[in-house]
């Protein structure tokens, strides 16, 4: 037995400034997606991954320790 933990992979670019609305039957949607090199200018340069994605590091803690060493914890990030 092992458990997992999945984050989907839309938590970058929305940590990165863009915005992404789910669409039933359509899936994610960029209003704003990138398109051009100039769009990139448009992104967060300098993230604060601490404060943005901390709660990340803190499920990550909080399974590890309530596992107790019983089974693996395999992480892993995806999208469809």
């Amino acid at each position: 037995m092992l458990q997992l933990f999945f984050l989907g992979i839309l938590v970058i670019p929305q940590t990165m400034g863009l915005e992404v609305f789910m669409v039933p039957g359509k899936g994610p949607v960029f209003p704003a997606p990138l398109d051009t090199p100039a769009d990139f200018f448009h992104l967060t340069e300098n993230v604060d991954v601490e404060k943005e994605l901390g709660y990340v590091y803190q499920a990550i803690t909080l399974i590890h320790h309530r596992l107790e060493g019983r089974v693996p914890l395999y992480g892993f990030i995806g999208t469809p």
